[in-house]
């Protein structure tokens, strides 16, 4: 039977949506499937064990290191030897939204913490990052200093929070680089085109750039133009920003929230941008859209 934990029982707050948690899990144990609407940064700190992803096993050790999405269902099985002790940060999105937006001109952390978890979930990926004994140490200096923070509450610690937390995607960023991940690959540049579309749904909110994508199917920029084009009928550009209208259209009408904020919720950092990009597709602005509609209703 599947368990949902809800954010509101795990995380410090809405103001701050944040929690970090030490599990010492049991030989032999098997944890309750179970799904979160929050994200989940795993540290591996001793033991071993297997990860079920969305129905896939994966083996766990020492160090190994990954991204639970949201919604996604999983569990753990610990090997009958030795305790898994692990290390878990769950947050929120908008708790790092402009830094996470930043941080997407880094190719590395993109595979890291957008990309790997998208193609678990797909069924196309097999591994996972596995730090080296330094990386370790230093992974487990920053969760130290991430927990006495949180623990400590003293003046600022969010901001110490956050500091700390961007400091080890760095570190993740840079481990992942250091591993050589290769890019997916799948059979056809269709269904290559089908993952990238799909992935792009689920991440329009973030600023990645052409050149990220072709490195994720392994493809030069004009035949990833091409591919996609053939296959979704526009270009890379104009499918996201539908893909944000979409979602902001309906956010205008079931959110009293004002524009310029539902603008950078879906990804566009410049309000006239946004207001241009919304009236080539909608025909009219997002004013008047709202207005439409509550006159209808």
């Amino acid at each position: 039977m599947l368990e949902y934990l809800p954010s509101k029982n795990y995380l410090e707050s809405e103001r701050f949506p944040f929690a970090i948690e030490w599990h010492t899990l049991k030989p032999g144990r098997t944890t309750a499937l179970h799904a979160h609407e929050f994200l989940e940064l795993v540290y591996v700190a001793g033991g071993t064990g297997e990860h079920c992803y969305n129905g896939r096993n994966y083996r766990l050790s020492r160090g190994d290191v990954f991204v639970i999405a949201s919604q996604v269902q999983h569990s753990y099985r610990v090997d009958t030897d030795q305790p898994l002790i692990v290390c878990n940060l769950l947050f929120l999105k908008e708790l790092l939204n402009r830094e996470l937006n930043a941080m997407t001109a880094v190719t590395s952390f993109v595979h890291f913490f957008y990309v790997e978890p998208f193609l678990k979930q797909t069924a196309l990926f097999e591994s996972h990052l596995s730090l080296s004994p330094h990386a370790c140490t230093e992974m487990e200096f920053l969760l130290q200093r991430i927990g006495k923070e949180h623990k400590e509450k003293r003046m600022g610690y969010e901001i110490g929070v956050k500091a700390n937390l961007i400091e080890l995607f760095l570190l993740l960023s840079r481990c992942y680089e250091e591993s050589s991940h290769p890019p997916f690959s799948v059979a056809t540049d269709t269904d290559s085109m089908e993952y990238i579309s799909r992935f792009v749904q689920l991440n329009y909110d973030q600023n990645l750039s052409i050149a990220q994508l072709c490195r994720m199917c392994g493809m030069s920029e004009s035949k990833f133009a091409a591919a996609f084009r053939k296959h979704s009928g526009t270009t890379y550009i104009k499918f996201r920003n539908r893909c944000r209208i979409e979602i902001a259209k309906d956010m205008i009408v079931n959110s009293n929230e004002k524009i310029v904020s539902i603008a950078q919720q879906v990804g566009f950092e410049d309000i006239s941008n946004f207001n241009r990009t919304f009236k080539e597709i909608v025909g009219m602005s997002p004013r008047q859209y709202r207005q439409l509609v509550s006159d209808k209703y």
